[in-house]
């Protein structure tokens, strides 16, 4: 189990300590502004954009690189984000939840990436705060999580346009919700691809393979566990920011969490299945390298006990002085050979 870093031990509650690893050089923050009619987007490292005032635009800011906390405490200080809020985003610890305030929510969730070539998985914390008019989603890499909601928004027929800072959030969330089913495809993949070459040549390093996957499917367990928790709590909130119409999507979400969950506890058995696999498949070649041995042994207890027997050096041996006894002797051991091999054969051992 990974050590959980914990440099915020002992401080006040609310205290910003980022208690990461540094995984981007320079934070950046994009903003884009839209409603129906019109969209805006801008960009800026270390500092944040201000964008144009007005009641109708919605706005996201999409943070990246967490370990500058004096970007964390303007955006509270602008947008009056608790202090517990704050601190849970520099948490990367924190287990993915869904709380409610007066004024606004707060989601935390994890991201999730498989490397199929070293069977790693790799997880990533994302928050997000939202109110009325604005949604901020704070991301430890500097990679975009939430390409594919951007190319909506660019669209002008696009649903998120004509939504409110809910419908946003939710969107941002199922984008991270999608990806967990690209992993389930890529380890169940795998899976297939490992009993094929199970079946086909164990190869030593199969067991560490397995492992690895057993590992990978306990830390989407992990993760998912909690997001399902905190996605049912976001469906069923009253607050009065999630309208009426953005709760069937909510509900889809939640489905999509619960699929993901009862996915692994299938993929759990059958990774079980595939060690079982591949020590039948160790023992089988093993009984039949033991066969064979054993066979060979067989075979050659009698001719050994023959040629023993004949390598004795008493005087008076009636066969050493008969001049055919070496060549009756070759015979006696091929038939009793013969014999030996037919008699497995017969019993199917062969």
């Amino acid at each position: 189990m990974a050590k959980r870093n914990r440099k915020n031990t002992g401080l006040a509650p609310g205290s910003l300590v980022f208690t990461g690893k540094r995984k981007t050089e320079i934070p950046s923050v994009s903003l884009i502004q839209f409603n129906e009619e019109e969209l805006h987007q801008l960009y800026q490292e270390n500092s944040i954009p201000k964008g144009k005032e007005g009641e109708q635009l919605v706005s996201w800011y999409d943070l990246r690189g967490l370990h500058k906390t004096n970007l964390i405490e303007e955006l509270g200080q602008r947008f009056k984000i608790h202090p517990l809020t704050m601190e849970d985003i520099l948490d990367m610890a924190q287990r993915p939840k869904f709380e409610e305030y007066k004024q606004s929510l707060f989601v935390a969730v994890k991201a999730l990436d498989f490397r199929s070539d070293t069977f790693e998985l790799v997880t990533e914390q994302i928050t997000f705060f939202a109110n009325d008019r604005v949604v901020i989603s704070f991301q430890e890499n500097d990679e975009d999580s939430f390409a594919n909601v951007r190319k909506r928004l660019l669209n002008d027929g696009s649903k998120i346009r004509s939504r409110k800072t809910d419908y946003l959030l939710y969107a941002l969330i199922d984008a991270i919700v999608d990806e967990y089913y690209i992993i389930l495809d890529q380890i169940e993949e795998m899976m297939d691809t490992m009993e094929e070459a199970i079946l086909s040549d164990t190869e030593r390093d199969t067991k560490s393979k397995i492992h690895k996957l057993k590992l990978a499917t306990l830390t989407i367990r992990r993760t998912i566990l909690p997001l399902r928790e905190a996605v049912s709590h976001f469906s069923r909130s009253e607050h009065y920011l999630i309208q009426q119409e953005t709760r069937p999507f909510l509900r889809d979400l939640q489905d999509h969490t619960s699929q993901v969950m009862e996915a692994l506890e299938g993929f759990r058995d059958m990774i079980q299945s595939l060690y079982d696999l591949f020590v039948s498949e160790i023992n089988f070649k093993m009984n039949n390298v033991i066969q064979v041995l054993t066979i060979v042994t067989s075979i050659f207890i009698p001719l050994g006990f023959l040629t023993g027997l004949y390598g004795m050096n008493f005087e008076y041996m009636p066969e050493l002085g008969w001049r055919y006894s070496y060549f009756v002797l070759w015979g006696v051991m091929l038939v009793i050979s013969g014999s030996l091999l037919y008699y497995f054969k017969h019993k199917k051992w062969i």
